[in-house]
């Protein structure tokens, strides 16, 4: 039985599949073997005491070269299927060809739109000899068109593919469950907690050396009064800057993006 076209493109994104599992499971035995706790020091003499995260260090590299396979062969499954496209239509391949993501318009002098700017400039070089129809597709799929081309995610694999081939991705440990704070913290029979609030965003807020994770006013009820924390703290793994830090769900969701724009082109292979 002959293969689809598309097949190989397949492969790679489950290949980039893989590679998120392995990081997933990987990344929970670190957490298992080196949980992750606060520092709940209180002081019963103030009103609020804010909890804290001890000295952590960052996850290992190879968790961020497994996050960097996936974004290659994601980012890749678009540049092969320029390739099949071109074959299909019988057309030179060459290394200017690529799949191009633009953040921003492109500027052409006489051009009537933005779509007429990119169509015209990407079919002298990237995008030449591809179909017209192909071609107008790949327009309506960039960035620009979105309403936020910096986290839409062709922009979001583009840029971190770009990072990973020239440096190591930076892991961070991030919240991974802001209301699951508050059940950790439980006062004993000589207190209880009177005002409780979390300091964390899911997903954004890194867990680091002194990280505040919550603030919380206790009320003693007798000399023995004390507040215990109850299991760890409630963590993800994340990749990217301190201004912007992809989740592993986030990652996952990059590769079933990709698949469904592949998707899109079927009728040009």
């Amino acid at each position: 039985m002959s293969r689809h076209p598309l097949d190989g493109l397949s492969a790679k994104l489950d290949r980039a599949d893989e590679c998120l599992g392995t990081l997933h499971d990987e990344f929970g035995r670190l957490l298992h073997d080196e949980p992750l706790v606060i520092n709940a020091e209180v002081d019963f003499k103030s009103g609020w005491h804010t909890a804290k995260v001890p000295g952590r260090e960052p996850p290992p590299p190879r968790l961020s070269v497994l996050a960097g396979e996936s974004l290659y062969q994601a980012r890749s499954s678009l540049e092969h299927l320029i390739w099949l496209m071109l074959r299909t239509a019988k057309k030179k391949r060459t290394k200017d060809h690529t799949f191009p993501i633009r953040k921003h318009p492109v500027r052409l002098k006489g051009a009537t739109s933005d779509a007429d700017a990119f169509i015209t400039l990407m079919r002298r070089k990237e995008l030449a000899g591809v179909p017209a129809q192909a071609v107008a597709l790949i327009e309506r799929l960039q960035p620009y068109n979105t309403p936020d081309p910096s986290h839409y995610f062709l922009t979001v694999l583009n840029e971190m593919a770009r990072d990973d081939r020239h440096r190591t991705l930076l892991g961070w440990h991030v919240s991974s469950d802001p209301a699951a704070i508050r059940r950790l913290f439980v006062p004993y029979s000589g207190a209880r907690i009177t005002g409780f609030r979390t300091l964390l965003r899911e997903g954004q807020s890194l867990l680091k050396d002194g990280t505040k994770v919550a603030r919380l006013r206790i009320e003693p009820l007798s000399r023995e009064a004390k507040v215990d924390v109850k299991g760890d703290l409630p963590a993800d793994i994340a990749f990217g800057n301190r201004g912007q830090r992809i989740p592993l769900i986030g990652l996952y969701e990059i590769n079933r993006e990709v698949r469904k724009l592949i998707g899109l082109f079927q009728q040009f292979v």
